[in-house]
């Protein structure tokens, strides 16, 4: 899903942006350094996936996190 050789999982990164979703006010930590800092970047294009460009400003961490979503079932409307 994503590379940019962090030591950070994209399970990990998925939790972050899961709990970031429930309250997006909420200060994010970063999973590298651990400041609240991390700011997260909702650049989805759905129906098709999920994509979050994730980045925080006090250690330069980047990632860009990719989820695809489930296909479209015929008539589950």
């Amino acid at each position: 899903m994503s590379g940019d050789g962090s030591n950070t999982s994209d399970s990990a990164l998925m939790a972050v942006v899961r709990a970031w979703q429930v309250d997006e006010v909420k200060p994010v930590h970063c999973p590298e350094c651990q400041t609240p800092a991390l700011e997260i970047t909702d650049q989805s294009t759905r129906p098709y996936r999920e994509w979050y460009a994730l980045s925080c400003p006090a250690c330069g961490f980047e990632k860009t996190l990719s989820i695809p979503l489930g296909a479209a079932v015929p008539g589950a409307d």
